[in-house]
């Protein structure tokens, strides 16, 4: 096969070559069937008359077997197929040989079995095939030679000398060589053909496809116009598109007048424009609507290209392409107001919205964004990050937002954080938007002023701390006068008896403990109670839980309540607002002691999983009902008579707030509720101004 094709042409050639190949074998398969059956009919036949013929009866039944189990056992591969016909000719052959010397047949199948393995296979083969056919010619004359083949020779009188097998040979190599030769050239004019007919295949369809490609993208239709000495213009051509997308034949349009009342009016400049530019020489496209037969109104784009007349020194015919774009500018109008509707929706919104590139660069902002930087819509557009620095942006702002932007680049995924700018507290996320290959190429940013709600939420949990610790009130009143009484009869004893110096030190320590005592649980009610600074620092989770267990501990024994608790020792610190932490726990434990009424256990766990630090409060008092579950964390939502809904509502966003989560779940078999509150051991949130 000619090697300057290409790949996939030479595949498909060989897979057509393949093909024939295949019907041309079954056809052989068939005929020798057909035609060795009444021969192997006979030799059988007289091998039962004389047992003698057997020797030569015998194989031919076996080749005749094989030759039948090869033509049907078709899902064998082609070459195998082919290599099975070639061989068991050859075996016939040279069992003619054996067996009739030179008087027989078998020289035949010398010859033929070449060309077979030439065509069913290719040439390579075939010359394979050629050089066997003369090593058994040569390996039988030896035979013939040494006087062996008597022994089993059939047909008498034959020679047997080496001289007339030689001769015989040579005749056999010639005919081999002419046979080969004219085969082979046969088989690559075949291929060539092959060749070519599938390059004309693909190159017509290629021009089918590329005609077709462009007649679609083009145009709707096309005109061919010729124009008359006196100006007029005489339509040569229209094609059936035109009648189809306006209603009118190209003798309606022709028509005196009918112009006028085709093109629409307010679209009627624009077409003479165009057709004085084509008239002049020039090619031409233009956009104008017109008036169709049943009085749509559609938009057409024409491509004009004139055919200049040497002659007569003007334009003689007019060749263009016209396509209806009336969905495109539907489609078009319908994204413009689409876009105002946008734009007058995020003017009207009270959040700031900006969309950056993939560096920071402001795209698109809305008025409220504008109005935060102090400078128009206009002069904001196409900003860099660092440009900012002259609206009394710090550097810190900027590397921290450009540290966002790189995140949401990175990641593909979008982010939430607050940001600060003076007294504003902003709520701002970010959104990546992503191309077709998923990546990130544009930002979406959104800013809330959050401000008031979030002073909102911190008079509403300074009002939850205070009423806590009003439920506690009467448990610290007990807490404050045991150490009290203690104080007293100790002064007492000092002031009114002569101790021994022992005895009266004694006595001042435990005034001094008690002393202690009373200042800790000062410190410790004045923790919870004192509005929190929202610095985070870090704490010990283990260590803030045993002071809120002391500090409703009271309350723990006048309910009848057993606390167990599980603190690896070493337990990592994790950066948190200790106030707003405590507040967390104490609602969470003043919760536990309202759901168990009289008597219980309340256990309290603490872990690490993975960057977070797990604490679970577990009580075994009665399950939360199922349809309470999904509400629990909402504000005001509450089953308590008095309650205010606020508690674990402001547990959830002091935990957000943080970067955690909060989560309850009721155990099986009723055993009770759990409270899991998961915390980052690391900052994940970074304290930031914001410039819009």
């Amino acid at each position: 096969m000619p090697t300057d094709i290409a790949p996939d042409t030479a595949l498909a050639i060989e897979t057509e070559l393949n093909a024939w190949r295949t019907r041309v074998l079954n056809a052989l398969y068939i005929i020798t069937i057909i035609s060795a059956a009444p021969l192997t009919i006979m030799n059988i036949a007289h091998a039962i008359e004389d047992p003698s013929h057997w020797t030569g009866s015998l194989p031919y039944l076996v080749i005749y077997l094989v030759i039948i189990g090869l033509a049907v056992f078709r899902r064998l591969s082609l070459r195998l197929r082919a290599w099975g016909l070639v061989l068991t000719g050859y075996l016939v052959g040279a069992l003619a040989l054996a067996l009739g010397g030179l008087a027989g047949d078998g020289r035949v199948f010398l010859l033929a079995m070449p060309m077979l393995a030439l065509i069913l296979i290719g040439v390579r083969p075939g010359m394979i095939a050629a050089s066997l056919s003369l090593l058994i010619l040569a390996v039988l004359a030896l035979t013939a030679h040494l006087g062996w083949m008597e022994r089993w020779l059939l047909i008498p009188d034959n020679p047997l000398d080496l001289e007339s097998w030689i001769y015989e040979g040579i005749v056999v190599a010639l005919c081999l060589g002419l046979v080969t030769t004219l085969q082979r050239y046969l088989y690559l004019l075949l291929t060539t053909i092959a060749v070519e007919r599938t390059q004309l295949l693909e190159a017509a369809e290629t021009s089918r496809v590329l005609y077709q490609i462009a007649s679609e993208l083009t145009s709707d239709f096309t005109y061919a116009v010729s124009l008359e000495s006196n100006g007029r213009f005489l339509g040569k051509d229209m094609s059936e598109a035109f009648t189809r997308i306006t209603g009118y034949t190209l003798d309606e349009i022709g028509t005196p007048g009918r112009l006028a009342d085709f093109i629409h009016p307010q679209d009627l400049p624009l077409f003479q424009q165009y057709v004085e530019t084509v008239v002049s020489g020039e090619s031409c496209t233009g956009k104008f609507r017109i008036r169709t037969k049943d009085g749509e109104i559609r938009w057409l784009r024409a491509h004009g290209r004139p055919i200049w007349d040497e002659a007569h020194e003007q334009v003689a015919q007019l060749y263009g392409a016209v396509q209806d774009i009336t969905e495109r500018k539907q489609a078009e109008e319908a994204l413009r107001q689409s876009e105002e509707m946008a734009r007058a929706i995020l003017n009207a919104t009270t959040e700031s919205v900006l969309l950056l590139d993939d560096h920071g660069a402001i795209l698109h902002l809305n008025r409220t964004a504008a109005q935060r930087l102090g400078n128009g819509v206009h002069e904001l557009v196409g900003l860099q990050p660092q440009d900012f620095t002259k609206y009394s942006v710090s550097p810190a702002l900027i590397k921290s937002r450009q540290d966002w932007i790189r995140e949401v680049v990175r990641t593909g995924e979008p982010v939430r954080f607050e940001d600060r700018r003076g007294a504003i507290v902003f709520d701002t996320q970010m959104y990546p938007i992503l191309d077709g290959q998923g990546n990130v190429t544009r930002l979406a940013v959104f800013g809330r002023d959050v401000t008031a709600q979030r002073e909102a939420e911190r008079r509403a949990a300074r009002a939850q701390r205070l009423a806590a610790m009003g439920q506690l009130a009467a448990g610290l009143a007990h807490e404050i006068n045991n150490p009290l009484q203690a104080i007293r009869s100790n002064l007492e004893l000092v002031r009114d008896f002569d101790l021994e110096p022992d005895e009266q030190k004694a006595r001042l320590n435990v005034i001094h403990h008690e002393i202690e005592r009373l200042a800790g649980l000062s410190q410790d009610v004045l923790d919870f109670a004192r509005p929190p600074d929202d610095t985070r620092y870090p704490i010990s989770l283990a260590s803030l839980m045993n002071r809120t267990l002391a500090l409703v501990n009271k309350q723990l024994q006048l309910a009848h309540i057993q606390v167990t608790t599980d603190f690896p020792t070493d337990l990592p610190s994790l950066p948190a607002v200790p106030g707003q932490i405590a507040q967390v726990l104490l609602n969470l434990t003043v919760n536990a002691i309202e759901a168990l009424g009289d008597g219980g256990h309340l256990k309290v766990t603490a872990g690490v999983d993975g960057d977070m630090l797990a604490l679970a409060m577990t009580n075994d008092g009665p399950p939360i009902p199922e349809e309470h579950m999904e509400h629990i964390f909402e504000p005001f939502f509450t089953t308590k008579p008095g309650g205010t809904g606020l508690g674990l509502s402001i547990c959830h966003s002091i935990i957000q707030q943080h970067d955690g989560t909060i989560s309850v779940e009721n155990l099986a078999d009723d055993g009770g509720v759990t409270f899991t509150v998961r915390l980052p051991i690391v900052w994940l949130s970074k304290d930031k101004e914001t410039s819009a």
